[in-house]
């Protein structure tokens, strides 16, 4: 399974931006952690470095595809939204969630 994780506590600025609380996520260990208590054996967990997060980050952000649309009337709202996110990514978002892939057994 894939999910995210805080890598440290999330602001309350960047918890208002993606619209959700603290509860959202747990921290990796607290990930691991949820798949025993369900009975499940962990057999590998691993995290996105910097880098992948990054690009993942980037790509869904990335303006280019917007702009195929020049007449779209929902296009400047769409714009505002992708530099909206962009600026709350590299404000908080970079260093406070992460994201992480689980492997357990039955």
């Amino acid at each position: 399974m894939g999910d995210g994780y805080w890598k440290q506590e999330p602001s309350q600025e960047y918890l208002t931006a993606l619209e959700t609380t603290s509860d959202e996520f747990q921290t990796h260990a607290d990930n691991v952690a949820t798949g025993v208590s369900l009975g499940l054996v962990p057999m590998y967990a691993c995290v996105c470095n910097e880098d992948e997060w990054d690009r993942f980050e980037w790509l869904r952000m990335h303006e280019r595809f917007a702009y195929r649309q020049p007449d779209d009337p929902d296009l400047p709202a769409l714009i505002a939204q992708l530099h909206s996110w962009r600026d709350v990514y590299l404000r908080w978002g970079r260093d406070t969630l992460g994201f992480g892939l689980y492997l357990f057994q039955k």
